[in-house]
């Protein structure tokens, strides 16, 4: 089955080439990856990897040569609790998301702390790497999981699972306060619970959900358009 792109799409017919490797089983410390959950660049071609079982960021040059380390394990200042997602913000930002913080964790260009912001009551990163993308006007975009509402009986939760798509924009003085917009919302299957009668009384207490769905993708175009699909479902705003 042969299936014609529409003519505003097009394939690829680069040939990309081979620039640099890093990681290593045996070597230096920063050669040596556990987890890596996100990938980026910067404005200089500086290259930035989430080691995430490590608890840091790695930064390399253009040309693959180790520049710095950003962040430790641990729960005090410019420290990690656990990392889940990573980006660099078009100013040069560090952002970095860390679900045992429960907050982002934001870094200069030159890898010093700055400061965290806390998230909203319940919410959390989602989708695959954390789910981060710098925004090209400033800022980042971010699926963020809202819990579903918990059953008076006890068990998994229930109903639908909403995923808010937030535009988080950071401010770039002394000012604590964030700047935040929800783009889209994803619904995703429902949860539902089964309630069966058992002989000689009592009852069992089952949750019906599907066994498998498509991952939630969302991604950010070079001018700032956003790309969300999920399941059939494909949207560009």
């Amino acid at each position: 089955q042969t299936t014609q792109l529409p003519g505003r799409d097009r394939i690829l017919a680069e040939n990309p080439q081979l620039l640099f490797t890093i990681g290593a089983e045996e070597g230096e410390h920063w050669e040596l990856l556990s987890g890596v959950r996100a990938l980026a660049f910067d404005a200089r071609e500086n290259l930035y990897v989430l080691d995430s079982k490590n608890f840091r960021v790695l930064v390399f040059d253009s040309a693959g040569k180790f520049v710095r380390q950003v962040g430790k394990k641990g729960d005090g200042p410019g420290e990690l609790m656990l990392p889940t997602g990573m980006t660099v913000m078009t100013d040069g930002r560090l952002v970095v998301s860390d679900v045992g913080r429960r907050a982002y964790s934001l870094f200069s260009r030159d890898g010093r702390f700055l400061t965290n912001y806390l998230w909203g009551d319940g919410d959390g990163p989602s989708g695959r790497e954390g789910g981060m993308r710098a925004h090209p006007r400033s800022g980042v975009i971010a699926p963020m999981f809202r819990p579903r509402p918990r059953p008076e009986q006890p068990g998994p939760a229930t109903g639908e699972r909403r995923v808010p798509v937030l535009w988080v924009d950071f401010p770039t003085s002394g000012s604590s306060a964030t700047h935040v917009a929800q783009l889209y919302e994803f619904v995703l299957p429902s949860i539902t619970r089964k309630v069966e009668a058992l002989a000689g009384g009592g009852s069992r207490v089952t949750t019906m959900q599907a066994n498998w769905s498509p991952p939630m993708t969302v991604d950010v175009l070079p001018n700032g358009g956003i790309v969300e699909a999920h399941e059939a479902r494909y949207r560009l705003s």
